[in-house]
């Protein structure tokens, strides 16, 4: 299932509510499409204060946000087995992998699977 844009990590989606201006110019008039794990780390911030999660909130309201479809639960369950990485980068890349769109991240982590998907380390 090939899309337009770019898959967000967590992290990305925090650097741009911070203000990251690279990160703003790269995604500007691109669609971001952010798996449901990735949308749940954001809402669970420790950090967020009430106005955070506003800001938050009104950043999701502009991406597109994707459940976990059969395929993306299936190829969650390979990269969970193949790698040991973390249940919910394994849903992240998952997600990538299926809409066959970069992954946008900070996260060296991701390195171990860039022979399955396009990873854009930021």
């Amino acid at each position: 299932m090939k899309a337009d844009g770019y898959v967000a990590d967590s992290n990305v989606l925090i650097d741009l509510l911070k203000g990251d201006s690279t990160i703003k110019k790269l995604v500007r008039g691109v669609p971001i499409h952010v798996s449901f794990m990735s949308e749940v780390e954001v809402l669970a911030w420790p950090k967020a204060s009430k106005a955070d999660l506003e800001m938050i909130r009104a950043l999701l309201s502009q991406c597109i946000i994707v459940d976990p479809s059969p395929a993306i639960k299936d190829t969650t369950v390979v990269l969970r087995s193949g790698t040991k990485m973390r249940i919910a980068d394994c849903f992240v890349a998952a997600t990538a992998r299926v809409l066959e769109l970069p992954l946008l991240t900070r996260d060296k982590g991701f390195k171990k699977v860039a022979q399955l998907l396009t990873v854009e380390m930021l």
